[in-house]
This record gives C-alpha cells, structure tokens and sequence, in this order.
C-alpha cells in the first residue's frame, strides 16, 4: 500500500535532485530517494517535466499564502512594494533548491509558461503588485501615467538576476541592502522627480545640479568652483555669468531645491485638492503627507538632502541667505495644517507648532546624517524608518 505522503515525498525529492540536475534526473534516482517505486511517480504527475513544475507549484503556493500574511496590516504603498521585494528576495535567497530550479531549469522551457505551476502564481503576484500599483495611484503617492506592465517587468526581472549572480557566487547578496537600493532606483520611476533643469536657464541648473554632488561628497570646504564646473563640463569662467561665489552657488542650490520640491511633489496643490483627487480628509492625513514627501528628499534626491542639512541646517550663513525665505515659505504648509487639526480637534491645542517642525527637521537631519555620514549606508531600511518615524510623529500630535 503506497504511503498517504507519497506525493509529498516525491516532490522534496524532487527538488534536492533536480535543483542539481534539472531534466537529467532520473525518475529512479527520484524515487529512490523518496522511498517510492518507480510507479508511484506516474500516479502523481504525467511526466519528468510535469514533475519538476509542480516542485514550483508547491512552493510558489506556500510563498504567495506567506506574502498575504506578511502584508496584512500595511497600508502605505511604498511599503506594501517594499515588502513584496523583500519577500521575494528573501525566498529566493533561503530556498536555494527552488531557486536553482525555477531559474536554471524552468524559466527556459515554453512548457514552464503554460503549466499551472507559473499561470496560477504569476496571476496572484499581478493582482497583489497590481493592487498596490493602482493604490499608490489612486492616493496621490505615484505617478497616473505608470506603466504597470514596464514596472513590472523591471521589478521582477532585477530580482531574478541579483538571485542568480548570487547562485552563480558572482557576488553575495544582502537582502536587506539590495532591497533598500532597488527602492532607491524605483522610487524617481513611481513618483514625480524634481526637474532641476529649464531650458532658460539650463547652465545655471546644470552647475547647481553639479555643486549638489560635489558639496555632498566632499563637503563645502573640500569643494571647489573648479570642481563643480569640471563635473557640469562647463567653463570656469561661465560660472560667474550666473553666481558671485561658491556660497552663492550652494544657496542658490538650495533655494531651487526647495522650490522644485514643492513643484515636484505639489504640496500646495496637493493640499488643496484633497477632498477630490487625493482624497486627504483630514489635518492628520496632510501632515502624514507632507513628512513622508520630505523624507523621501533623502531618497529621491540624496545628494541635495545631504547638502541641505550638512551645508544649510548647518551652517549658521543659511539663515541669513536667499535660500532661507523660500524654506519658510515650504514649510508654511505644515503649520497651516497644524492650525487646521488645532481647529476642528484632530490636533491638541497643546501642541507647539514650532516645536513640532523643529522635531521633524531634527529628525530629517539625523536620519540624513546616519544614511549618508561618513559614507552611503546600504544595509538601513529607509522606508521603514520613515514609517516608524511617522507613527511617532502623529502620535504626539493626536489627542
């Protein structure tokens, strides 16, 4: 009498040989180490091949089960992307055998797309990245003109490539650091990027493009004009055409910063139109909004959040420069929504707007700090300090 767990015992048989082996496999050899007569193999599976796309099949399913779990809760969109990466990366990463399997024996069989194995899991994984595409959209998070297919095709395709070097041991993978620079790559891709560059005034944008850079990496002491204009492949002496000095050059670069960041991520826009296209309905969900857009200045634009705070914050010269005001001018939003909460109870009176503020630039400044100085940390979960950071934020604000 064959054994009731025959079938399961087959297909982890299946995967230790054929993660190896992948077609050359022999159904004895499988059937031996599964402790079965050749026959009972039949029984199951049609064939050699059917075999090896169900060993997917059964993993494929526990995996989708586990990722619908992991991501109850999570409401943000960038998180609910972060995790599904994440969980991805990481199966890959601890089932090796499946990996092997699925990447170097399945992928390049046209059986592999037709069978059950790959249409049911594929199918899933659309719908939930699909959910959480249309839900980034729908909440102003990303960008309406999305290309849902191109994203997708890129996020899954990097995934498979990273695991397979790995497999390869071309290079060892982190998760959590390859994760935290695939959002880095993505995010511009979902969001609105600022546009630095007008056609007007293209030179002057490239250099203040360029001086970012160069403030970043080697701080405004260690920077030079020479530099800057080296790295925008422009004249030195075109320079002064537009700047007085190199403090000129970084206020400059920070006045338009935070002008094309409130551009970019439309914030006055943004707050007016939240009872119909953003659908914030409350003082709570704009200041959320507002903190998770300044934030993200960190990931979408490192080396000008890195200037900012080292050079700007810093630097007792930017409060009385040109820069200053237009700074003033994009946190007004913020306060105005503090008065609002303060006004129809969402906020405690208590609160003290100016205090608040100066906690979440405080809080920008050290966690800019901590990313960047003394060099790029690729091993922090940005999005998750963010949110964790966020939580906190409204929560001292909440009655």
């Amino acid at each position: 009498m064959a054994n009731p767990n025959s079938k399961e015992l087959i297909l982890s048989a299946a995967e230790r040989i054929m993660s190896e082996k992948g077609m050359n496999a022999t159904i004895s050899e499988i059937a031996s180490e599964a402790g079965v007569f050749d026959s009972h193999i039949y029984h199951y599976f049609k064939n050699k091949e059917d075999l090896m796309f169900s060993v997917t099949k059964k993993r494929n399913r526990k995996m989708v089960e586990e990722l619908k779990i992991q991501m109850e809760g999570i409401r943000e969109p960038i998180s609910k992307l972060s995790k599904l990466i994440w969980w991805q990366l990481y199966r890959l990463q601890t089932h090796k055998d499946f990996s092997k399997i699925i990447l170097f024996h399945c992928r390049a069989r046209r059986n592999y797309y037709r069978h059950a194995s790959h249409l049911e899991t594929m199918r899933e994984l659309r719908n939930i990245f699909t959910h959480i595409i249309d839900d980034g959209i729908s909440e102003g998070v990303f960008r309406k003109d999305l290309n849902r297919l191109a994203i997708w095709k890129i996020v899954f395709g990097v995934m498979d490539l990273l695991n397979i070097i790995n497999l390869m041991n071309e290079e060892p993978v982190n998760v959590q650091s390859d994760l935290d620079a695939i959002m880095e790559l993505l995010i511009p891709m979902l969001m609105f990027k600022t546009n630095k560059v007008d056609k007007k005034n293209e030179k002057a944008a490239r250099i203040m493009r360029s001086a970012e850079s160069v403030f970043a990496q080697k701080g405004y002491e260690g920077a030079s004009v020479r530099g800057i204009t080296k790295k925008a492949a422009i004249a030195e002496s075109t320079v002064y055409d537009y700047f007085k000095s190199k403090e000129d050059i970084l206020f400059s670069a920070i006045q338009e910063g935070f002008q094309d960041s409130e551009r970019s991520f439309s914030f006055k826009d943004h707050l007016k139109a939240t009872h119909t296209q953003l659908n914030l309905k409350t003082p709570l969900d704009k200041i959320n909004r507002f903190i998770r857009y300044f934030f993200y200045l960190g990931i979408l634009e490192p080396d000008f959040a890195l200037m900012f705070v080292a050079h700007g914050i810093y630097n007792p010269r930017f409060y009385t420069s040109k820069a200053y005001p237009v700074y003033k001018n994009y946190l007004k939003s913020l306060l105005q929504c503090l008065d609002e909460g303060k006004n129809n109870g969402s906020i405690r009176l208590e609160v003290n707007n100016r205090v608040f503020v100066n906690m979440v630039l405080g809080a920008f400044s050290f966690n800019i700090g901590r990313w960047f100085l003394p060099e790029p940390r690729y091993d922090i979960d940005k999005m998750k300090e963010i949110n964790a950071l966020i939580d906190l934020f409204i929560r001292s604000i909440t009655p």
